[in-house]
């Protein structure tokens, strides 16, 4: 683990005085991303649960206890997302982390604001109930909508590197019709590739016929079609919706790309009497462009901290 050689501060960012303690509690090279921002704006950051990172930013500090980390920080800045085996704080980075989110309450100060990606229900509420300010990153408008058109690019980067043709011709098929799979679609249009958007609401079938795809129910029946023609496969819908036999009977010619988070469209097990390739592409912002990704993060909790919008 090295320190950066440099700041790299922005010529026209003033740095201001230390403001308040935040700690960064486990994550991806986003999160490293978002300290080194902090850091900038003058603000005193601890990492914990980064002992692997390559490289930290230079005057964090570095803890390797948990409870030390906590002890002082007004704000504790969580992963993207919080967890991802629905049981511990997802932490990359460390594999010695381990961390149960409920825990976390226990050591942190009352007054604590306290931010987090794509957080659980429960999660919220139970920090909540204990008196504890919760913001999640993605309920943030601007935020949600660079995280998708950079999970977009990053799939479509994936995507190129895992076939031996151009998307120009190609026919893909996208489940869904969020703010991820709506960015995909536009990408994939541009490159001249043929879109099918499978979605439930007639709503966002429409808008993807206007946006210049075609589109399908999806419905059991709809899903069907899935294995009948397509050389790529995007999921962005995080629910079992994909029959198993509709799994196993895509050719060894398809590329199945999983966006969404768990359960994920498809179940592990089917997929492994798949013919097609599957990639498990999760968190690519974080893999793809974590320093944009992880600066925008640290602009909205700075946004929070110093423009009052938590009280």
């Amino acid at each position: 683990m090295s320190y950066d050689k440099k700041l790299d501060i922005d010529n026209n960012e003033k740095v201001k005085p230390a403001r308040a303690n935040v700690t960064v509690l486990g994550g991806d090279m986003r999160a490293v991303a978002a300290a080194k921002r902090l850091l900038r704006r003058g603000y005193t950051v601890t990492l914990c649960g980064f002992s692997e990172a390559d490289t930290y930013p230079r005057g964090a500090r570095l803890s390797q206890s948990f409870k030390n980390a906590v002890s002082d920080a007004d704000a504790l800045l969580l992963p993207l997302p919080v967890t991802r085996d629905g049981v511990h704080l997802f932490a990359p980075l460390d594999s010695g982390f381990s961390l149960k989110p409920e825990d976390i309450g226990k050591e942190l100060k009352a007054g604590a604001v306290i931010f987090g990606g794509n957080m659980p229900d429960k999660f919220k509420s139970d920090f909540t109930e204990k008196g504890f300010t919760v913001f999640d990153y993605l309920d943030d408008p601007s935020l949600a909508l660079l995280n998708a058109h950079a999970t977009a690019e990053g799939a479509l980067m994936y995507a190129m590197e895992a076939t031996d043709t151009t998307l120009f011709g190609r026919n893909i098929a996208i489940i869904g019709y969020g703010r991820i799979a709506e960015r995909l679609c536009r990408l994939c249009l541009s490159f001249g590739a043929c879109v099918t958007i499978f979605a439930r609401r007639s709503e966002a079938r429409t808008l993807a016929r206007l946006h210049g795809a075609g589109a399908i129910p999806l419905t059991p029946e709809g899903t069907k079609t899935l294995s009948h023609g397509f050389d790529i496969i995007f999921n962005t819908v995080p629910a079992r919706i994909i029959p198993k036999e509709t799994v196993r009977a895509l050719t060894d010619g398809t590329l199945y790309m999983e966006l969404a988070s768990a359960p994920f469209g498809i179940a592990a097990e089917d997929a492994r009497l798949s013919s097609a390739k599957i990639i498990w592409a999760a968190s690519i912002p974080g893999k793809y462009s974590p320093v944009t990704a992880g600066e925008a993060i640290a602009d909205v909790v700075i946004s929070r901290l110093e423009g009052g919008e938590l009280k």
